[in-house]
């Protein structure tokens, strides 16, 4: 029997990166009693103009299919195949309220403006936003209920051309549909643009989800998935109780009231 919320990642033509993320994710699964939902097969048709310079875009809207996931489950948390989850990571659907969208903000760092360029791209497209956006989030990771359905329907909220054209798209339509937006701390979507962060090994891998986006981040993934696999294989370990000498007995508590 299916369990009422899941993990979903990206996992068409099957990239080497899914060798080191899905086995952690699995352990991931099994330890918050969620599913795991690898997309393998295209189901989004999306072919405009601007695709053919693009190519590598189209897999990218297939994160689309989470729409469709939601008709089976009630919540699902989304995460790229590009990243490691370390065994502190708690359930990501306990932090992220019922029906607010989880997401970290990645316009930080000397980079910031583009992902405004972005915003500015967008409402000169498809008109202005209500109100100014909170942040500029990172789609590799998200937290989605069901009343986020309409957020993946490309007939309603069509794509937008960019430098991130499915990011942008989300971006764009998360704030013109008014989704509530719930952003969470760097840790929960740990990118290079949080540079301090991100460039200390150490408080790289105490992160609860570090995103290796880019290809010229798939090699520090391969040189910490070791450590932060180990580090899972020692939480897993069920904690043995140490043997009671039978010349101590256990001490009783006799103070009643403080049961």
């Amino acid at each position: 029997m299916p369990h009422a919320t899941a993990l979903v990642t990206l996992a068409i033509g099957d990239p080497p990166e899914c060798a080191m993320s899905h086995p952690i994710f699995q352990r991931y699964v099994s330890r918050h009693g969620m599913d795991f939902v690898p997309i393998r097969e295209r189901a989004i048709l999306v072919s405009p103009p601007w695709f053919k310079r693009r190519r590598h875009q189209w897999l990218r809207f297939e994160k689309c299919q989470l729409g469709r996931l939601l008709d089976r489950y009630e919540r699902l948390v989304y995460l790229d195949s590009d990243i490691l989850l370390t065994p502190a990571c708690p359930n990501l659907l306990d932090v992220v309220a019922a029906r607010r969208f989880g997401c970290v903000f990645e316009d930080v760092g000397p980079r910031w403006w583009e992902r405004w360029e972005e915003f500015a791209r967008a409402q000169r497209k498809l008109g202005p936003l209500p109100r100014k956006p909170e942040g500029y989030f990172n789609s590799g990771v998200m937290v989605v209920d069901r009343a986020h359905r309409e957020l993946f329907d490309l007939e309603t909220c069509p794509p937008i051309d960019g430098r991130w054209a499915e990011q942008n798209t989300f971006n764009y339509h998360v704030h013109r549909l008014g989704i509530l937006l719930q952003p969470l701390e760097p840790r929960c979507n740990l990118l290079a643009e949080f540079t301090e962060l991100w460039a200390d090994e150490s408080q790289r891998r105490q992160a609860w989800v570090i995103h290796y986006a880019g290809k010229k981040n798939r090699p520090l993934m391969a040189q910490d998935f070791p450590h932060i696999l180990a580090a899972w294989e020692r939480s897993d370990q069920p904690v043995v109780p140490r043997a009671l000498s039978p010349c101590h007995p256990v001490p009783i508590a006799r103070n009643s009231s403080s049961i």
